[in-house]
């Protein structure tokens, strides 16, 4: 919680990941095991949303979604 990622860390974990077999991907150190079939798929989104908005870094919160959308959404407001 409130880790911070650099979009070439995020390329390097889904570039890592995307190599990883599903069962592989289940046994990853802090990843859930029900995640392990989306998690490629999120880390290219994420990592497109990054490049379009020209965003070089995201801070990551274990609060879910919900939890940063709200605080995002304040600097629209």
């Amino acid at each position: 919680h409130g880790f911070i990622l650099t979009k070439k860390d995020i390329d390097e974990l889904c570039s890592r990941l995307a190599g990883l077999t599903q069962i592989e991907k289940e046994n990853v150190k802090g990843l859930e095991p029900k995640r392990a079939d989306v998690i490629v798929a999120g880390c290219c989104i994420m990592s497109a949303h990054m490049e379009f908005f020209n965003i070089d870094k995201i801070t990551v919160s274990t609060d879910g979604v919900r939890f940063g959308t709200a605080l995002g959404w304040e600097s629209f407001v």
